[in-house]
């Protein structure tokens, strides 16, 4: 059976018209997806290097990391105001820049990290001390037990290191 030619050009401007109204639909959607996909690939692209250039005024990576991920969330929720007019590269390093000396005369990050640090090296300087005063009471020890082992008589010194040996 023929379908008449009105009812095919009908079907044919009603899809025309059922898609134009989808597209306007996902047109700001597309607009997003586009800004994320380029947000990531600039993410993926400088995220390692200003880390790197952070660590260099922070001298601490989790801190450094921690102003790098603050630029691009920043740089996000300004993504309508900001113009870029191909300099993205200069305006991230420059914002790690800022970022990283705004916490360095932090006086939170001063007091906090200096205490920290201090207690670390603290800490180490502990063990240290620990660890030699102990193997200097082990060298001891065994200059004692070699001491004693020589006044032994023979059999029972052979029988002492014997048995120490297995």
């Amino acid at each position: 059976m023929q379908i008449p030619a009105f009812i095919e050009m009908r079907e044919t401007v009603c899809l025309k018209t059922v898609t134009t109204y989808l597209l306007q639909l996902l047109k700001p959607f597309l607009k997003i997806l586009r800004l994320l996909l380029l947000f990531e690939q600039l993410f993926r692209q400088y995220y390692k290097v200003l880390r790197v250039y952070a660590f260099r005024f922070v001298n601490d990576w989790d801190i450094a990391e921690d102003v790098v991920q603050d630029v691009f969330v920043a740089l996000w929720n300004k993504r309508t105001d900001i113009e870029f007019d191909g300099a993205v590269k200069a305006y991230l390093f420059k914002a790690v820049y800022n970022k990283s000396l705004n916490i360095l005369s932090s006086k939170k990050y001063t007091e906090e990290e200096s205490v920290e640090q201090f207690s670390d090296q603290i800490e180490a300087l502990q063990i240290l001390e620990n660890n030699q005063e102990n193997s200097l009471f082990m060298k001891e020890l065994q200059g004692e037990i070699e001491t004693f082992i020589e006044t032994l008589p023979t059999q029972v010194k052979k029988v002492f290191i014997l048995s120490r040996s297995y």
